[in-house]
C-alpha cells in the first residue's frame, strides 16, 4: 500500500477520482470480483488517503509545508492563466479597450445614419406631392361614375327573399312531444340494455372470485404434498389441517409438522 500511495502522488493522473468513481457505479458488478476487485479497492484506498493527509500527517515543518503549499497554488494558477484566451492582459487595460471601441462605433452609426435619413426624407417628400394629385385628379371621376351604377342597380334589381332559418328541415315541427306509452317503452328499452351490462359484470366478478378460489385450492394441495412427502409418518388430513390453520406458510407448517411428528 505505501508503494502504491507513492506511484499515486509520483504520476499525479488527471480525473483519477472521476474516473474510480465511475467504474464503481457503471461497471457491471460481476466484472468487479475477485482480483480486478482487489485492485480497485486498493486503488480507492490510496486515493482516499491522500485527499485525507493534512500537515498533521506529514513529517516536515511548517515552514516546509507552507512553501509546498504557495507552490502549488502558484503553479495551478499560472495554469489556469496561460490556457485562458485573454492571456495575461489585465482585466482593466480590456475593458477600458472595450468600452472606446464601443463609444467610436456608435458615434460613426450616429453620424452616418443620420444624413441617409434626412436625405431619404426629404427624396419621400418631393416623389409623394405629384403622385397626391395625380390619384385626386382620377379618384373623382371615378367614384362618381361608380354611385350612378349603384344607385342604378338597386333601384332595378329587384331584393331577393330571406332565406330560412336553419335549424330544422322545411316541413317539420320543431319537436314532437312523446306520449306517456312513447316514454314507457323508452325507459323499458334502457332498462333492458342497463341489465345485460350487470349481468356481465356480475359474471366476469363470480367468475374471477371461482379462479382465485380454483388457484388457491391447488395451492393448499401441492403444499400438503410437499409436506406429506417431508413427513410420511403424518396423515394428509392432518397436515391439510395444519396448512388452513397457518394460513398456506410453508414455514410455520413445517415447524408445526416437526412438532406433531415428535
Amino acid at each position: 500500500m505505501p508503494l502504491l500511495i507513492y506511484v499515486v502522488l509520483q504520476s499525479n493522473p488527471e480525473h483519477l477520482v472521476s474516473n474510480v468513481q465511475y467504474i464503481l457505479r457503471f461497471r457491471n458488478q460481476e466484472k468487479l470480483g475477485g482480483e480486478a476487485g482487489y485492485y480497485l479497492s486498493s486503488l480507492m484506498g490510496a486515493v482516499q488517503f491522500i485527499e485525507n493527509m493534512d500537515r498533521t500527517s506529514l513529517t516536515i515543518t511548517d515552514d516546509e509545508f507552507e512553501k509546498n503549499v504557495e507552490a502549488a497554488v502558484s503553479a495551478i494558477a499560472e495554469k489556469h492563466q496561460a490556457m485562458s484566451p485573454t492571456g495575461s492582459r489585465p482585466p482593466q487595460q480590456i475593458f477600458n479597450e472595450k468600452s472606446s471601441y464601443a463609444e467610436a462605433r456608435s458615434s460613426l452609426d450616429g453620424a452616418s445614419s443620420s444624413a441617409p435619413r434626412r436625405s431619404s426624407d426629404q427624396n419621400e417628400v418631393d416623389l409623394t406631392a405629384p403622385i397626391t394629385g395625380l390619384l385626386r385628379t382620377i379618384q373623382n371621376p371615378l367614384t362618381t361614375i361608380g354611385r350612378m351604377f349603384s344607385d342604378d342597380g338597386a333601384s332595378s334589381a329587384p331584393r331577393p327573399p330571406p332565406p330560412p332559418p336553419i335549424g330544422r328541415p322545411l316541413g317539420f315541427p320543431e319537436s314532437v312531444p312523446l306520449s306517456t306509452d312513447d316514454q314507457r317503452d323508452s325507459g323499458r328499452r334502457d332498462s333492458r340494455y342497463a341489465l345485460p351490462a350487470e349481468e356481465a359484470a356480475a359474471r366476469q366478478a363470480s367468475a374471477e372470485v371461482a379462479e382465485a378460489q380454483r388457484l388457491h385450492r391447488a395451492e393448499h394441495a401441492n403444499v400438503v404434498e410437499t409436506l406429506a412427502g417431508m413427513f410420511p409418518d403424518l396423515d394428509k388430513d392432518i397436515i391439510s389441517d395444519v396448512v388452513y390453520q397457518k394460513e398456506g406458510r410453508v414455514g410455520l407448517a413445517v415447524d408445526a409438522c416437526l412438532a406433531l411428528s415428535s
